[in-house]
């Protein structure tokens, strides 16, 4: 069940309990926003879909790149490939986003800046390495 909290004078906080599930707890600008992320989670809950964000809200992809490339690039064949293109990813405006927001970024949107930045050749294989 949702509950809904005024915050000051700008905010609501939408606050979601459901047994066996962890509480969910996200601020917003306006009480409409928080009631749709609410219904969002809420339905995902209901469906079984639910996954909790809160790591992903509070890792960015530029750490989630240096943990892969850790972790598991220095594993593989072409390590220093798949390492050059995670470099060049981390040096993106998209690196500072958190991974929720940066997963639910339009994948079109980041290889038109990709393109645009002049890196035209190997924008399928940067893409694919973003995706893992």
């Amino acid at each position: 069940m949702a509950s809904f909290r005024k915050r000051g004078e700008l905010q609501w906080q939408a606050r979601i309990s459901r047994k066996e599930f962890p509480p969910q707890v996200k601020t917003f600008n306006t009480r409409a926003e928080a009631e749709a992320w609410a219904r969002q989670v809420e339905t995902e809950i209901d469906r079984g879909a639910f996954v909790s964000r809160a790591e992903a809200e509070a890792t960015t992809l530029r750490e989630a790149f240096s943990r892969y490339d850790r972790e598991i690039v220095s594993a593989k064949k072409g390590a220093a490939q798949e390492s050059s293109i995670i470099r060049i990813w981390q040096d993106t405006n998209l690196a500072n986003r958190s991974m929720a927001s940066a997963l639910s970024f339009s994948q079109k949107h980041s290889i038109r800046v990709r393109t645009s930045s002049g890196f035209r050749r190997g924008v399928r294989l940067q893409t694919a390495a973003c995706a893992r």
